[in-house]
């Protein structure tokens, strides 16, 4: 008679989760760089909710007293922005930068910038510093 084999031998265990293992090491870190990716996105959301109001004191000749974060309605800090501020808008029209926020998230994005530029024309630029152009936005540039 012979004997039949019931269940899994140490070996194929063993090489099942040497297999998942090796996944598990790509996956991950492919994993972390959409998350910071996608931290830098909502940096740029939390600062963008500003440009409309810094626009319109623009448009009034508004003061430099009204370039607040209170005054553009925004935080001091946020979610995605350990730090956030406003400049005011020069005599010529322009800002370098109008808003930026310095970001909190993963290593490979913390504490990078990412912010708003006005142009004397009135149009908005948004620049970064991180490290890569895999984590920028669309339509970043490099500060």
């Amino acid at each position: 008679m012979s004997q039949l084999s019931k269940g899994f031998t140490l070996i194929e265990l063993i090489i099942v989760v040497a297999i998942i293992g090796i996944l598990a090491s790509i996956a991950v870190p492919a994993y972390m760089d959409y998350i910071g990716k996608t931290q830098v996105s909502a940096a740029l959301a939390d600062i963008r909710a500003g440009i409309t109001k810094y626009e319109l004191f623009v448009v009034s000749g508004e003061p430099a007293a009204v370039y607040t974060l209170e005054g553009i309605g925004l935080s001091a800090s946020t979610n995605s922005c350990s730090s956030v501020t406003v400049t005011a808008v020069n005599s010529d029209g322009s800002a370098e930068p109008a808003i930026s926020c310095i970001i909190q998230g993963t290593p490979k994005i913390k504490g990078k910038i990412i912010r708003y530029d006005r142009a004397v024309n009135g149009t908005w630029q948004c620049k970064s510093n991180v490290i890569s152009t895999f984590y920028s936005p669309f339509g970043c540039t490099a500060i």
